[in-house]
């Protein structure tokens, strides 16, 4: 369990598809997150429809906010609220706990 001092949300740059580039925060522990993979790997089945319509209104409108998405958290699931701003060629995505 993260001290009550951890921010208890993520940030983490990727590709306007959604291969993850750069973590630059995991207060959470999301399960696989690391470089080099694709963001929609974190997440359950159900929501990868989700996220993938996250990151296109990120890609069309420049930003997003307020998506909850299910990521896998030590053995189960645990909902995040997200919110993303396009940077050029990469999108900056932001989870925090609901």
């Amino acid at each position: 369990m993260k001290s009550r001092t951890s921010l208890a949300g993520f940030a983490l740059t990727c590709n306007t598809n959604g291969l993850i580039l750069q973590i630059m925060h995991d207060g959470i522990g999301i399960e696989g997150l690391k470089s080099g993979i694709s963001v929609e790997t974190l997440v359950d089945q159900g929501s990868c429809i989700k996220l993938l319509n996250f990151l296109a209104i990120m890609r069309s409108m420049g930003i997003a906010s307020n998506w909850e998405i299910n990521f896998f958290h030590e053995g189960s699931l645990i909902t995040l609220r997200l919110a993303g701003v396009k940077m050029k060629d990469r999108l900056l995505v932001l989870g925090a706990r609901t």
